[in-house]
């Protein structure tokens, strides 16, 4: 088990790294003051209304989706299947919480406001709220005492 959490934690780091460098990028682009950004700066009001309801769609969406693989998960019968079930959900709900923190991060790029950013700070928050671990997989898939035991025998 050690293992599958060394594998499965390296994936959400290189996840969050890209969304982190993705918002250096920006900013820096963003300081460059080029002539097109700020053209796009001026007629993109509709887009500064829009994004954050995108965004809250991707992070409602990751929620929901934790919620109904948890559940599907604790109906697993063996550990190897639970955590095997367990991978495919992080991948499920950072890839939506990642979405939605992207979509923040162009529109940021294109109109240069910092409400963007604010709400991309609450994705990667949420983002890490869902960091795996083995204490989240107890929890969430509701292992029992030998399961539990199980998992951290082997790490």
């Amino acid at each position: 088990m050690n293992s599958f959490f060394k594998q499965l934690s390296t994936i959400f780091y290189a996840l969050a790294a890209g969304q982190l460098l993705f918002c250096a990028v920006a900013v820096f682009l963003r300081y460059q003051g080029t002539a097109a950004f700020d053209e796009a700066s001026t007629q993109n009001s509709t887009l500064t209304m829009v994004t954050p309801f995108l965004a809250l769609a991707a992070f409602t969406a990751a929620w929901f989706v934790h919620k109904m693989r948890t559940n599907q998960g604790m109906n697993q019968k063996t550990l190897s299947e639970k955590t095997m079930h367990y991978r495919t959900t992080v991948l499920l709900r950072s890839a939506m919480i990642e979405g939605g923190n992207i979509i923040l991060l162009v529109a940021y790029l294109l109109s240069g406001r910092p409400i963007h950013l604010a709400w991309f700070v609450a994705g990667m928050l949420l983002f890490f709220y869902f960091r795996p671990s083995p204490a989240n997989l107890v929890r969430d898939y509701q292992l029992s005492f030998d399961e539990a035991k199980q998992l951290t025998k082997d790490n």
